[in-house]
């Protein structure tokens, strides 16, 4: 199996990606670490966990008002393997796109593993996820860009000196934290908070008394 060329590997993923809201993302992810080697099924794992730690939760309002906080996905992804480019570096640049509820686009020329790994992540489950051809770096003038996820440090280098020369808002390059594929999955959502003023609607009795 071969890469697609960027912009049709794009379109695959832009049409799937409406309908990721409705996909169990921490049952992808158990799916995935089935198929996985040990090490990279760990990281499948925590990154289930993770999706947990990002759901809603409520904060103290100390003054009668609904606080939440949650994590979202951030947007398109594009990732773009590592040294070696061993297929272990595509499942976990991939684990860690599914893990923030992210479309990706495994970027890699000539590189059956991506489009193997691409296939795989689409059979576990999340179909918004592709292998693209780009010889021309043409994945850096993607207007739905929200992040890049690489494997090293020199393919890091390069794609912050890309995106930099965009112009918007600015586009975080992902390394690696720790283990070769354990990539920080919150660098690849958006926290959202919300105060809703419930004083103000009445809905804090208590509070609307104190009011001479």
């Amino acid at each position: 199996m071969r890469a697609v060329d960027l912009a049709v590997a794009q379109s695959a993923v832009a049409k799937a990606r409406t309908t990721l809201h409705e996909i169990d993302r921490a049952t992808v992810l158990a799916a995935l670490s089935r198929h996985a080697d040990a090490a990279v099924a760990t990281i499948a794992r925590e990154h289930s966990k993770s999706v947990d730690e990002g759901s809603e939760r409520e904060l103290p309002g100390p003054t009668g008002e609904r606080d939440s906080w949650r994590l979202e996905p951030r947007g398109l992804a594009v990732a773009l393997g590592g040294r070696g480019d061993q297929p272990a570096i595509w499942l976990g640049q991939a684990l860690a796109a599914v893990a923030a509820g992210d479309p990706v686009l495994l970027v890699a020329d000539g590189d059956a593993a991506a489009t193997t790994v691409a296939a795989l992540v689409r059979g576990a489950g999340w179909p918004a996820i592709a292998a693209a051809s780009d010889s021309e770096g043409r994945w850096s003038a993607i207007p739905e860009l929200s992040a890049v996820i690489v494997g090293d440090a020199g393919l890091a280098a390069r794609a912050t000196k890309m995106v930099a020369a965009r112009s918007g808002a600015r586009i975080p390059v992902v390394e690696p934290a720790g283990a070769p594929w354990r990539y920080p999955t919150w660098r690849l959502a958006t926290e959202r908070c919300v105060s809703v003023n419930t004083v103000a609607a009445g809905g804090n009795a208590y509070l609307l008394a104190q009011i001479d």
